[in-house]
């Protein structure tokens, strides 16, 4: 009954910011083409941090996945770092260092996804220059994974690297690849 009254605010909150990206500092092509990647650090923050940490715990190694095993903060370290360094944020003479602050982060079981409650991950992005520790960049990202029994279908056996792989592509969009 306690996972029914956590769905109401979280389906209000989905209506209300699905899928939107706020861009607090943008990162410019200029600053991005002038830095290597030296760190992607992920922590959890804000009032729920037990109940990401639940749901981190639960959902680490639900899937046969080679990633199923990592706990939440490294998947994520792990594959924004590799998507940057594949686009080319390598070898420069300065280095960015990227802090993830996950504040939501909810998948439901596929009972509660086919009646409509949306698995969601949600975070801000800063990425600071390692020597001055000048922001760089800041935006605030929020991916959802849609609820339902089409939703459930596009989930697929591993719903958090879904929610993780979104993550990453729109980090990479804000960082402008």
């Amino acid at each position: 009954m306690k996972a029914v009254f956590r769905i109401l605010p979280l389906f209000a909150l989905t209506l209300l910011c699905a899928c939107a990206t706020a861009t607090i500092d943008p990162i410019t092509d200029q600053e991005r083409s002038a830095y290597s990647v030296n760190q992607v650090s992920v922590s959890f923050v804000g009032s729920d941090i037990d109940d990401i940490e639940e749901t981190d715990a639960k959902t680490t190694n639900t899937a046969n996945t080679h990633n199923s095993a990592l706990p939440l903060k490294d998947l994520l370290s792990k594959e924004i770092k590799h998507a940057l360094l594949s686009k080319g944020m390598r070898g420069k003479s300065k280095t960015a260092n990227i802090t993830v602050d996950i504040d939501l982060f909810n998948v439901w079981s596929s009972a509660l996804t086919i009646i409509g409650s949306t698995d969601v991950l949600r975070g801000q992005v800063t990425a600071t220059d390692s020597k001055t520790h000048e922001i760089i960049g800041q935006f605030n990202i929020f991916v959802t994974n849609g609820g339902g029994i089409i939703g459930l279908g596009n989930r697929g056996s591993d719903p958090r690297q879904a929610l993780v792989d979104d993550f990453v592509e729109q980090t990479l969009d804000k960082f402008g690849f």
